[in-house]
């Protein structure tokens, strides 16, 4: 689509568009036929595209950190953040444009900011791997790790649920401290699905617990 039809709304945005999406995290491919691309892709859509990290050059966030979408009296903030490995494997549609900066400290401050714009749910969605060494190596090249689901949901404080993909994995449910984590397969080969239940306290929302699981495409007609 990206090399063929310009004019028309791209099929993948339109798909989600359709499905209502309130956020999306910007992954590594996002960026692979360029800025000018992504960026009418962003335009296409009526949902916002998340990056807590990401940075142009001469200092600004390049995309939104994250979003607060009301349902009821409930306020909930959706966190973005997306890998730093595009700053290699896109060095060329990247360089001197965009910087993509370490995923921990900018979810940290990016979830501080949505909570004090009154977000009573934090959500983070991000394009990483749960833990594990980067494909690459992050000494030499100076480019932070890919895989830093768990350390986020381990070092950031005030996060009710990572849903988190770039590994190619599943990862049904878990929670590491007070934090929900899931990892739907790739290729919308299984969904992630997350229940917060909320109760009020001192004219507040808090999460008094939750569950969660994946669930699997096969089998389920397509809904058009």
């Amino acid at each position: 689509a990206a090399r063929v039809d310009t004019v028309h709304p791209h099929p993948v945005i339109a798909a989600m568009n359709v499905m209502r999406y309130d956020a999306a995290a910007i992954g590594n491919h996002e960026f692979n036929y360029g800025l000018a691309t992504l960026g009418r892709a962003i335009k296409q859509a009526s949902f916002p595209f998340l990056a807590a990290n990401a940075y142009l050059a001469n200092g600004p966030r390049a995309y939104p950190a994250y979003v607060i979408v009301r349902r009821g009296e409930l306020r909930v903030g959706i966190v973005g953040a997306t890998t730093p490995g595009s700053m290699l494997w896109d060095r060329d549609n990247l360089r001197g444009r965009v910087i993509i900066r370490d995923i921990v400290p900018e979810v940290r401050t990016a979830v501080a900011e949505a909570r004090a714009k009154g977000a009573d749910v934090i959500v983070v969605t991000m394009h990483s791997g749960l833990t594990g060494p980067a494909s690459y190596d992050t000494a030499t090249t100076g480019v932070p790790s890919e895989n830093v689901a768990a350390r986020v949901a381990r070092e950031v404080p005030g996060i009710d649920l990572i849903v988190f993909g770039h590994s190619h994995q599943e990862l049904a449910d878990t929670i590491i401290g007070s934090t929900r984590l899931l990892q739907p397969k790739n290729w919308a080969t299984s969904v992630g699905v997350a229940h917060l239940f909320l109760e009020r306290s001192g004219g507040t929302w808090r999460v008094a617990g939750s569950r969660g699981a994946t669930v699997q495409a096969r089998g389920h007609a397509e809904s058009s």
